[in-house]
């Protein structure tokens, strides 16, 4: 099955690796992902899906973990239904690996990881909810598209295309201007220790048939310039 394309014109995050470490936004907003500490850069890599590239996540313990920041912008500041989708490899579940976070008013508005007291399940949770974890476990060392859509009151978890695990979930809520943080929570800690290639966001609820075209899509994408 081919599954639907997804509206494109509501992707708000389109992350793809690029020279320096960073990550271009091939999305109308232009949300780049940098980082100017040299310390803190991940590492351009060429083990990416079809000859790409990817971005290597060190996991270091803070301050000199690997992170990216896209600034804060109105578009990513995500109140009501929300999707995301990122072809990543993670290379430990020793600890959290987290994958993206928006913190503010000492509040995690909303966040995405790989739990460490629940080894290989995927976790997401919106303004200091319970974090909601994935049924299917996620293999190490290994490139996997996952996912998550939320309608504004459930949440439900992809791996490769196929829904892994449904619950309810509250909205991020509020005023949530603060810089959105990928690979690293805001106070440093969590570092994700593995590679990510690409990230995806859309301001609206992605069905079942545009995540499977997501993950038929996301392996064989290639942007102008990436290269």
């Amino acid at each position: 099955m081919a599954g639907k394309k997804p509206n494109w014109n509501r992707c708000v995050l389109s992350l793809v690796p690029d020279r320096d470490g960073s990550m271009v936004d091939f999305s109308p907003y232009g949300n780049h992902a940098s980082q100017a500490t040299a310390a803190n850069q991940p590492t351009l890599v060429n083990d990416g899906v079809n000859i790409n590239k990817s971005l290597s996540f060190d996991g270091a313990a803070s301050p000199n973990n690997d992170y990216l920041v896209v600034p804060d912008h109105t578009s990513l500041q995500l109140t009501g239904s929300y999707s995301v989708a990122a072809l990543i490899k993670i290379s430990s579940f020793a600890a959290v690996n987290l994958i993206w976070e928006k913190y503010s008013s000492n509040t995690d508005r909303y966040q995405w990881l790989f739990s460490g007291a629940q080894p290989g399940k995927i976790g997401m949770a919106n303004n200091n909810n319970s974090i909601f974890y994935s049924t299917d476990l996620f293999q190490l060392n290994t490139w996997n598209i996952i996912g998550f859509t939320f309608n504004g009151t459930t949440v439900t978890h992809y791996l490769n295309g196929s829904p892994n695990g449904t619950d309810a979930m509250i909205p991020s809520g509020g005023a949530i201007g603060a810089d959105l943080r990928i690979g690293s929570r805001y106070n440093d800690t969590w570092g994700m220790n593995g590679r990510l290639q690409y990230l995806f966001a859309f301001n609206y609820a992605l069905d079942a048939d545009e995540h499977i075209y997501m993950n038929k899509y996301l392996p064989t994408w290639l942007p102008r310039g990436s290269k």
